[in-house]
């Protein structure tokens, strides 16, 4: 069940899920998270609260967090964080994020979240005092990497990659295809995520691994081919919008894997609705 409903959290599922995971937690009191076998665990609580700030509901998420005493816990923020981003609730992600940033001082992406938070809201002065904490504590922020397989072979990418033997064409194909992207109703929109803000400030719209890896796919593949993409972090905001217009513009469908759930574009909507 669990799995299930981490894989396809969407808007219309999110208060059906709420009313399973709620009556799953209630039928099991919860003491410290310890004590048992079959759960409440932490992961069921995180859930939860995932559900409650997806669906807009931040009041009930965090009476939940205080009943059950789970402020401290960073997967309880992240998902809390989560719901933000979405909602872009910035004044209590941004109160989030240092809390987060106080529970685990030495998690580079916590502080990349912090500063792409601050980029968001054109702060760039803040960006980089963010940035060069990073640098002075000696931390190193997850790169980003998206792969797809051809003929047998698995082509990996990452951010501003130009080291494919097709960079050439892999560039050009997405310059043309990203043309008219605002024209039809498409838009870009930073988030404070975990994705480094100066890849994202440089590469967008066409330089992320994901958006690499799906134009290699449409350059090498025949018309119709499904193009099948796997990223080892989340799908940022503007790389899952312009993805959803690449399917529409060239009428293909795109499955896009990451660490939370599969992403099945097909003209110009995507299966999870928006909301991952």
């Amino acid at each position: 069940m669990l799995p299930l409903i981490q894989s396809d959290i969407r808007l219309p599922l999110i208060h059906s899920d709420i009313r399973v995971i709620n009556d799953f937690i209630k039928r099991q009191p919860l003491n410290g998270l310890r004590g048992y076998q079959t759960a409440p665990k932490l992961v069921h609580c995180a859930l939860m609260v995932a559900l409650l700030s997806r669906a807009g509901k931040f009041n009930d998420a965090r009476i939940f967090i205080n009943e059950h005493k789970l402020s401290r816990q960073t997967e309880i923020l992240k998902a809390l964080i989560d719901g933000c981003r979405i909602h872009r609730n910035v004044t209590t992600g941004k109160r989030l994020i240092e809390h987060l940033c106080d529970l685990e001082p030495l998690n580079a992406d916590n502080y990349v979240m912090m500063s792409n938070y601050y980029a968001q809201c054109g702060k760039y002065d803040m960006v980089n005092i963010w940035r060069e904490t990073i640098r002075d504590m000696d931390l190193t922020p997850k790169i980003a990497y998206s792969w797809t397989e051809f003929r047998n072979k698995v082509h990996v990418f990452k951010t501003g990659d130009v080291s494919h033997p097709r960079s050439e064409g892999m560039y050009r194909e997405l310059e043309c295809l990203m043309k008219n992207f605002g024209k039809d109703g498409f838009k870009l929109v930073k988030d404070f995520s975990f994705h480094d803000v100066d890849e994202e400030r440089e590469c967008v719209p066409i330089g992320h691994s994901e958006l690499l890896a799906i134009s290699f796919g449409l350059i090498s593949t025949k018309s119709g081919t499904t193009i099948r993409v796997t990223k080892n972090l989340r799908v940022c905001h503007s790389c899952h919008e312009a993805a959803k217009y690449i399917s529409k513009v060239v009428s293909r469908e795109i499955i896009l894997k990451d660490p939370n759930r599969f992403h099945h574009l097909k003209n110009g909507t995507c299966s999870c609705q928006d909301y991952y």
